[in-house]
């Protein structure tokens, strides 16, 4: 939500990086075929690669497919919300006149 606020255009760049990926992981289900099924396991390890390299764990390579969808769920609830939560007080988002928009 911060980052939606404070830079825009990173938060939708990566709004729209998730749900496209997610669409296509979608799609590769959807279509049932042996493509369709080759296709997201290629997705699924390029993501647990990625997951592994940046982290040198596996269990960061295992959750890799979870963390996705857990990314798109962030992303679309902070669309929605003006208020955050930190340290028991409540805080209003507004954009900075400085912010680009």
């Amino acid at each position: 939500m911060l980052t939606r606020f404070h830079n825009p255009r990173l938060w939708w760049a990566a709004m729209g990086g998730h749900v496209l990926y997610s669409l296509a992981m979608l799609a590769a289900i959807a279509v049932g075929s042996a493509a369709g099924w080759a296709a997201l396991a290629v997705m699924l390890a390029a993501g647990a690669w990625n997951a592994y390299s940046r982290s040198r764990t596996r269990s960061h390579a295992v959750m890799a497919p979870l963390t996705t969808w857990v990314w798109l769920a962030s992303l679309l609830l902070s669309a929605f919300g003006r208020e955050i939560e930190w340290r028991g007080r409540r805080y209003v988002l507004s954009r900075p006149k400085w912010a680009r928009y």
